[in-house]
């Protein structure tokens, strides 16, 4: 809350862009006028839809519908009234099927799917408008193109995307469209990249540009980072930790922004962190703290009823008290991991029985000189497995008139050699 004057007023007022919720139609057409009211208090008015007027008003109603499969009838939502609301003195509020809030669009099917197919269109505006005279040119550098499609093209592709829930659709096709650049700004087309079997990472490589992926996870991990070292009295730290004391429907739940940040975190960790500013990394960690705060929600409000409180308080404690959990849950988890990584380096680093296979016995070679009667030499090699047997053998059937017998050991490798 900030103090305006004399008045207090929610930090999200702004004083041309106002995002107010309600609850239901009949809330809308009963609450809708006095707001206006207290407008027009600090001087300020309302576009509304005048009688007569056939142009949808500026300010406009979104209705936000529940899962579809709570719906017997998915078309009309069970027959909910979708007319412009009526707030008195023949004025009405338009309601709408999506409507732009501060650069981004916001639909009735809940998804970002609108948004992202805007900012392809912007940016190849901004593309296209560049391209003959920057990106296909031959004397520019690849520096100064890589400049202006990371500052220019990839600014406006990518504002929002902090919040964006990314299914596999979206960033297909924002990766089409990032790759679609890339391939223009090295002057090939797709005809050339197939007959020539050209990758798109050696593309990226010879830019210096990263992936799409990267890039939208380097925002989203930056801005979490942000909203983590917010106090907790701020808005954004309340949503994001916020619990709701109701039983989910039968199905699996829908795409939300906590499952596209433990889905970017988990990728960030298995590619060992992102080359650029550790910035990115320190959010990546902030990121994995408000995975373990949300599930640590449930056991808190869990024993928080076990005690008597009331759901009320429950949903209050569990706000405040996830983040304690959470902290327990994330020093048990890094303990048990250093005892694991202690135990395998122990295993790695103790001695193993070693195995003495049989030594081989040492072969002695002898070197046997004889003298004949003319005064010359015969050597003769053996080797102390022969038995003695056959050198006595030898020795009598030689009768060459040898006249003495010298024994002299022989080293190994002259004998080998041989």
């Amino acid at each position: 809350m900030r103090r305006v004057g004399c008045r207090e007023a929610d930090e999200g007022m702004y004083a041309d862009d106002t995002h107010e919720l309600w609850g239901s139609r009949e809330w809308v057409a009963r609450e809708a006028p006095v707001l206006f009211a207290l407008f027009a208090e600090f001087g300020l008015e309302v576009h509304v839809k005048q009688p007569g007027q056939t142009d949808p008003s500026k300010s406009v109603v979104l209705f936000y519908p529940k899962p579809a499969r709570c719906y017997a009838d998915k078309e009309t939502f069970d027959g909910v009234d979708l007319t412009d609301i009526d707030i008195g003195n023949g004025q009405s509020v338009t309601v709408v099927e999506e409507a732009k809030y501060l650069g981004s669009y916001a639909t009735r099917a809940g998804n970002d799917l609108r948004d992202v197919e805007a900012r392809i269109d912007k940016a190849s505006q901004a593309f296209g408008a560049l391209k003959h005279c920057l990106f296909k040119r031959k004397d520019v550098s690849i520096e100064a193109k890589r400049g202006v499609y990371n500052g220019l093209v990839l600014a406006i592709l990518l504002f929002g995307a902090e919040h964006w829930c990314l299914t596999a659709k979206m960033v297909q096709m924002l990766r089409a469209f990032h790759h679609r650049s890339v391939r223009t700004m090295c002057r090939i087309n797709m005809h050339h990249t197939m007959l020539n079997h050209v990758s798109t990472s050696t593309l990226l490589n010879r830019l210096g540009i990263q992936t799409i992926e990267t890039y939208i996870a380097r925002r989203q991990l930056r801005w979490l980072g942000h909203v983590w070292r917010m106090p907790t009295t701020r808005m954004p730290k309340r949503l994001l930790t916020a619990w709701l004391p109701q039983k989910r429907p039968v199905g699996r739940p829908e795409l939300t922004f906590g499952h596209t940040v433990v889905r970017t975190v988990r990728v960030v960790e298995e590619i060992g962190g992102f080359v650029g500013p550790t910035a990115a990394l320190a959010a990546a960690t902030a990121a994995t703290a408000a995975a373990a705060a949300s599930k640590a929600v449930g056991t808190a409000a869990e024993a928080i009823r076990s005690a008597g409180a009331t759901p009320r308080e429950a949903q209050q404690l569990s706000v405040t008290g996830c983040l304690a959990q959470a902290t327990a849950a994330a020093e048990a988890t890094a303990e048990a991991k250093a005892v694991t990584a202690a135990a395998a380096a122990a295993a790695a680093s103790a001695p193993r029985p070693r195995r003495h296979a049989p030594r081989k016995r040492e072969v002695q070679y002898i070197c046997h000189q004889r003298l004949r009667a003319d005064g010359s030499k015969e050597t003769q090699t053996s080797s102390d497995e022969e038995s003695e047997a056959e050198v006595e053998e030898e020795e009598e059937e030689s009768d060459d008139g040898f006249c003495d017998r010298t024994t002299a050991p022989v080293p190994k490798w002259e004998v080998l050699g041989e």
